[in-house]
């Protein structure tokens, strides 16, 4: 890298000509060709942001949480932000610990954590050898509070003009008990592009819209919002969807829906609570870096196992499942931090994959795991908990992407997942409303009906289907206003639908038979 010099009567300063950090500026030129110099990396990553049209940021860290004894402990983290002129800066703050709040504030009171840009500045100065004027040295960008902690704090509400100042947090104090507020934290940064082109999510519901099972409790082995794989050894758990609060911002993007797992934990080896989310097709990432992120909490901040899965489908190389690393969950709440892991993908080079269309590789997340898990979880061991989970990604690079990358109308996204799982009641619990199909008796043979369904779009595989009566009775069909319960099956399943059902009692000549369904793909 080039240096410059500035020549000054009484010469440079040593060590400095210049460093990284400064050098000696004439005070307002300084702050002039630095706010330029600003505002123009801060314009060019902002135009990398989901938000390019917002002044303050978090860029990373600056997590607020209790020390206890109305303090507060604050993580390294820098932002776009703001100085006093109100120019765009970096700012960037150290990880501070034990920070007390001001002087009788801990009354119960609303807090906020801000962040305002400041600079160090030295008292020396140096004269120019030509223009005689006095030059400052101006060290570092820094942070207000520096000097003085309290200008770290207000008690009152900073967010109440958007986007002027940069809030890590707010909590109130009663005497030593710090409680944290919600949805007070400026919005993150979150990549919207890397060199023009985007990285979609791999996930296929990844907020969790499509619920077509419905929205729980599930307690066994099954599938819960489409593309989640839920399941339990010997531990038990209640799985439910959730709605966010509406207008809430503390998770960017307005997501609908949460995921939320009691898990109850039972001793044993063998015992394990997993979520799981299939991805079709091993080459995926094949030798690739990826990231895996979401928003997620536990009440007391628990870890979670992260396992990576390459099954090579039916008569394909053995199955290969690799720990990749743990996450430590948001303690109490969301706090708006993306929980985040990158690894490397095992190549697949070399390996064979089956003809079934079934291959895949998928994301299992451990919330618990006995001892016959150890090697696959990093020792994650036993634990309950209740665990929330929301905006799932997964995506190509080092760089955590937001579950909104997933950038598809609600139809096209209840499309993909139709391909994998379709019920002709419509979402939830059955009933009997929908679309049902129907056939018509065969008029030579009392006991047999010929009809036919199509799926709303060509299943990714031959899928399993099985259908019900208006009572909700699997492997019958039914007569509107007549006959219930009829004994039927199902035959010529393709991927575009099925044909006919037998009966084993008389139909009644002359009157549709009917019958809903449902069609699984799933992987």
């Amino acid at each position: 890298m080039a240096e410059f010099i500035n020549k000054f009567q009484d010469g440079e300063i040593t060590g400095y000509s210049p460093d990284a950090k400064g050098d000696y500026y004439k005070l307002e030129d300084a702050q002039i060709d630095h706010n330029y110099l600003h505002a123009k990396i801060a314009d060019s990553i902002r135009h990398l942001s989901q938000n390019p049209g917002l002044d303050c940021l978090i860029l990373y860290g600056g997590i607020v949480t209790d020390a206890g004894s109305a303090k507060v402990d604050i993580s390294a983290g820098a932002a776009l932000g703001k100085n006093t002129d109100g120019n765009i800066r970096f700012i960037t703050i150290p990880a501070l610990s034990a920070v007390d709040i001001p002087s009788g504030w801990n009354d119960d009171r609303q807090i906020w954590v801000v962040l305002n840009y400041a600079y160090k500045q030295t008292t020396d100065t140096r004269q120019h050898k030509i223009t005689n004027e006095s030059y400052h040295y101006i060290l570092e960008d820094s942070y207000n509070g520096i000097v003085d902690t309290d200008d770290l704090f207000v008690d009152a509400d900073p967010n109440s003009s958007p986007d002027t100042v940069v809030c890590l947090g707010s909590f109130s104090v009663n005497g030593v008990t710090n409680t944290k507020i919600n949805n007070e934290r400026t919005q993150e940064f979150t990549l919207s592009s890397i060199k023009g082109q985007q990285f979609l999510n791999s996930f296929r519901n990844p907020r969790f819209n499509i619920r077509q099972r419905g929205d729980g409790p599930f307690t066994a082995s099954e599938y819960g919002p489409d593309g989640c794989y839920i399941a339990s050894t010997v531990t038990t758990h209640s799985l439910t969807l959730e709605k966010f609060t509406v207008g809430q911002t503390t998770v960017p993007h307005e997501p609908k829906y949460f995921m939320k797992s009691v898990v109850t934990s039972v001793a044993g080896a063998g015992s394990y609570h997993i979520l799981k989310f299939h991805v079709h097709g091993v080459h995926n990432y094949s030798g690739q870096e990826v990231t895996l992120s979401f928003h997620g909490w536990e009440t007391t901040g628990k870890s979670v196992a992260i396992e990576f899965e390459q099954y090579f489908g039916a008569a394909g190389s053995a199955t290969v499942d690799t720990y990749v690393g743990q996450i430590a969950m948001d303690s109490g709440a969301f706090s708006g931090t993306v929980r985040s892991l990158t690894f490397t993908v095992p190549s697949i080079s070399g390996k064979t994959i089956g003809t079934d269309n079934k291959d895949y590789i998928a994301i299992t997340i451990f919330m618990d795991a006995g001892s016959d898990f150890n090697a696959r979880t990093g020792t994650l061991g036993q634990q309950s908990g209740t665990f929330y989970f929301a905006d799932m990604c997964l995506n190509l690079g080092n760089v955590a992407l937001p579950a909104s990358a997933w950038a598809l109308s609600p139809d096209v996204e209840r499309g993909i997942n139709n391909r994998y799982y379709y019920q002709s009641w419509g979402d939830g619990a059955f009933s009997n409303k929908g679309n049902p199909f129907s056939g018509m008796p065969v008029p030579s043979v009392p006991t047999a009906s010929v009809g036919s369904a199509n799926f709303p779009i060509p299943m990714i595989n031959i899928p399993s289907v099985t259908i019900y009566d208006s009572a909700g009775s699997s492997g019958k069909s039914y007569q509107p206003g007549l006959a219930v319960g009829l004994t039927a099956s199902v035959f010529y399943i393709g991927k575009t639908g099925f044909f006919e059902i037998d009966g084993a009692v008389a139909y009644t000549t002359g009157s549709p038979v009917t019958a809903h369904f449902k069609a699984s793909a799933e992987l």
